[in-house]
């Protein structure tokens, strides 16, 4: 069964820019991941400082690799800094 993941993250604005960046960089090696089947960054039209990924990989293994690879634990460090409160993932 697929897993989907939806994550919030609450940006500082100024560090916006330097957080789309690396998102980017994430969102592509992830998309490179043989059973991702989305994975997408969307910024709230009515607070520019609140992001949602949206995910969805295979299965439960999938989802495991994903969580497990180098560049997704390095990107949630270097953006730790940039967050004004915690980040909220839910898996569904």
């Amino acid at each position: 069964m697929n897993k989907k993941v939806i994550a919030h993250l609450f940006i500082r604005k100024s560090a916006i820019e330097v957080f789309e960046k690396l998102a980017i960089e994430l969102i592509q090696q992830s998309r490179e991941e043989e059973d991702c089947l989305t994975y997408n960054l969307y910024q709230d039209i009515l607070n520019a400082e609140e992001f949602v990924f949206i995910e969805e990989y295979r299965d439960q293994n999938a989802l495991d690799f994903h969580f497990k690879t180098a560049y997704l634990n390095t990107f949630i460090n270097e953006i730790k800094d940039f967050q004004s409160k915690e980040m909220i993932v839910q898996i569904i």
